[in-house]
């Protein structure tokens, strides 16, 4: 029984220790940890810097829109005939007045053989009517012709004339005609499609070919109407294409709209930019960005340096080894830069 008694006294004497130690740890627990007091430390954190300077600045409106030829052309023939040789080929560079197309000139060259001969006859016949008539004139003044008769000559004159005017007239129709057995460019340009193939017969009207001029090339654009009364023929355009990412083209507006799309509500302008080595082509996508106005001597900092709060902004400044906050005024942005009006001078150095 003495065991028992003493095993019991152990094992409440266990159970106590085990109840006091889980209550201690409790109150450690419960114990918040003491921390360093770093309120009078100062956190240096690395920053670039970007130091101010004057230079020209530009405000821009950018527009897209598709490159299209300056002048786009379908030729048509004016006479009949069967196609009997192509003298350009698709892509081909040419001179104004070059020939495109040959039709068969035969009956065309035939023709104005004849008319040719007939003018002559009547160059023939009226010279002797006149020489007729002059004579008469004189007959009639000594007595030796009746006013009849001479009225008939000066008649018989007046109709060969008729027939020379006729017959002048009908040499210019079949040189003309024989003209249009050709298919010539109209300006300088090139050759964009082909409608019939050599060995077709044509009727007059039929058309042949296609042709577009594309140096200069134009770009045709939409401007909303806040930005139209900034713009004016003569501006400079950057202009900037998918296929040419690298390259930039210099353009010029040329048009300025008068009248707004009624479904789009913008103004339509156009740009011409010149195109000698024909890199850029009808179709292409493209954006330009057109100078409303510059500054010159301008202050500007990348957009992302400037805290915009309302309508108050501020900016972080290098000051000896440390960052201080100003409040400037901005003007005009452009491509992530933003002008500066006030609160910046040329030599800063803005976080």
């Amino acid at each position: 029984m003495k065991k028992v008694a003493n095993l019991t006294v152990v094992l409440l004497l266990v159970m106590l220790v085990l109840i006091v130690g889980c209550n201690g740890n409790k109150d450690k627990q419960d114990t918040p940890a003491l921390l360093p007091d770093t309120s009078g430390l100062v956190i240096e954190i690395p920053v670039a810097g970007l130091k101010l300077d004057a230079k020209e600045f530009n405000e821009i409106l950018t527009v897209t829109g598709i490159l299209e030829a300056k002048f786009r052309s379908l030729l048509s023939s004016e006479t009949g005939g069967r196609v009997i040789s192509w003298d350009a080929e698709i892509g081909d560079l040419l001179e104004a007045g070059d020939v495109i197309l040959q039709l068969d000139d035969e009956l065309a060259r035939l023709g104005l053989q004849q008319a040719e001969a007939n003018l002559e006859s009547a160059r023939i016949s009226a010279e002797k009517s006149g020489l007729d008539y002059q004579r008469f004139q004189e007959l009639q003044k000594n007595g030796d012709m009746s006013r009849n008769e001479l009225e008939s000559v000066k008649l018989a004159k007046a109709g060969a004339d008729a027939m020379l005017i006729a017959a002048e007239a009908t040499v210019g129709i079949t040189r003309r005609v024989l003209k249009e057995t050709q298919i010539r460019m109209p300006y300088k340009g090139r050759l964009s499609g082909k409608m019939i193939e050599v060995g077709q017969s044509l009727i007059p009207g039929s058309p042949v070919a296609e042709v577009v001029q594309i140096n200069p090339i134009k770009l045709k654009v939409g401007v909303p109407e806040e930005s139209i009364v900034q713009i004016h023929p003569g501006q400079k355009v950057i202009v900037n294409t998918v296929g040419w990412q690298d390259q930039e083209f210099i353009g010029r507006v040329t048009a300025v709209g008068i009248a707004a799309d009624m479904s789009s509500r913008l103004f339509p302008i156009e740009v011409q930019i010149p195109n000698r080595g024909g890199a850029l082509i009808p179709g292409m996508a493209a954006s330009g960005e057109i100078i409303l106005k510059s500054h010159q001597n301008a202050i500007f900092m990348p957009r992302n340096a400037v805290n915009f709060n309302g309508d108050k902004a501020t900016a972080y400044f290098v000051r000896g080894d440390r960052a201080i906050q100003k409040q400037i005024e901005t003007g005009a942005s452009n491509n992530g830069m933003v002008m500066i009006e006030r609160g910046a001078a040329p030599g800063d150095t803005v976080v």
